[in-house]
């Protein structure tokens, strides 16, 4: 294969299974966004029935650009949500608002023709649905994806065994990191392995993901950590009231 293609882990993550919920991909987007700094998040305590609760809530950084229109669309939908709480709840309902129940919206805009342009889906249409489907060289970008993504398991196991191991292979994953979800409990000891191992700039990954300007020195596991269950809740949050055109269509890559 030759030299290898640069995608978000947004657009990785579409391209791992086309037609799914666009919500998923929003849901990558804005723990990117954590990643870089670009959002923030805050914790308050409520009365539950068990007790005291954490809830998140997401902020815009003060210093936060947008560097792609995706990007400056989604930091749109935090800041309005931000008048209702910018709960995790909030900015759902918000994004649901703002790109359709399903997110089709999102990824109509933002993350399919992105895709498109690099050779790596189709575009079919049938009536007012629209489906996608990778292309040859699509498939062999996904195979490459989920090959890396075996790689990522690895990690909790690494930090026990050989931190600095787990470092270097994170660095090398960048933004492939958060496709993993049960990697979400291990970024504290990562990001600790990471500037323990001396990785405080920016790191460049070698696999073709570009992580936006991911910084260790400046990786904040905490917010991961904050977010907790409340990541559940975001999930089922899109998932009710329905889907869009075009989701759940066939992903098999066939044409």
């Amino acid at each position: 294969m030759g030299e290898a293609i640069q995608l978000t882990p947004a657009e990785a993550k579409y391209l791992l299974t086309p037609n799914m919920s666009g919500m998923g991909v929003i849901k990558v987007m804005l723990l990117m966004l954590i990643a870089r700094g670009l959002l923030r998040v805050e914790e308050t305590q409520a009365r539950g029935l068990l007790g005291q609760k954490k809830i998140a809530h997401l902020r815009v950084a003060s210093q936060a650009t947008a560097n792609s229109p995706g990007v400056s669309a989604l930091l749109d939908t935090v800041r309005e949500a931000q008048a209702d709480d910018g709960t995790v709840k909030a900015v759902a309902k918000r994004a649901r608002r703002d790109f359709a129940p399903e997110g089709t919206g999102f990824v109509r805009r933002f993350i399919a023709p992105a895709l498109i342009e690099r050779g790596l889906l189709w575009e079919r249409k049938f009536l007012f649905v629209r489906l996608y489907t990778r292309t040859p060289q699509g498939n062999s970008e996904a195979e490459r994806i989920k090959a890396e993504i075996v790689r990522a398991k690895e990690i909790p196991k690494l930090l026990q065994s050989d931190p600095a191991q787990a470092a270097t292979l994170a660095a090398s994953l960048g933004g492939l990191l958060l496709l993993v979800d049960k990697l979400n409990a291990h970024y504290k000891p990562l990001a600790a392995a990471m500037r323990d191992s001396g990785m405080t700039s920016d790191i460049a990954t070698s696999d073709g993901f570009d992580f936006g300007g991911f910084d260790a020195a400046a990786f904040d596991a905490s917010a991961f950590d904050a977010l907790g269950s409340d990541l559940s809740s975001f999930d089922s949050g899109f998932s009710d009231g329905g889907g869009g055109d075009g989701d759940g269509g066939d992903s098999s890559g066939h044409h």
